[in-house]
């Protein structure tokens, strides 16, 4: 079991359903966050950011986004 099976079951079966977001705000659907993830990771790759085996330390705010980095670079290609 990977991080990148969990996310993409979790993916196919909540896909409408609420999975980050900010407290009394509309939350992005797991579909969205996914959305999201795919898209950062395609920018990574196409821009020659970050390649297999690379060692990445996030540092952010508490935020919904800090989720979405997260999981695009632990679920990558």
């Amino acid at each position: 079991m990977t991080i990148h099976s969990l996310w993409t079951e979790a993916v196919s079966r909540h896909a409408d359903l609420p999975g980050l977001g900010w407290v009394d705000e509309t939350p992005w659907t797991y579909h969205e966050v996914d959305l999201r993830v795919k898209t950062l990771q395609n920018r990574f790759l196409a821009e020659g950011r970050l390649t297999a085996g690379d060692r990445v330390a996030l540092w952010s705010t508490n935020h919904p986004g800090w989720g979405v980095v997260y999981l695009a670079v632990t679920t990558g290609p």
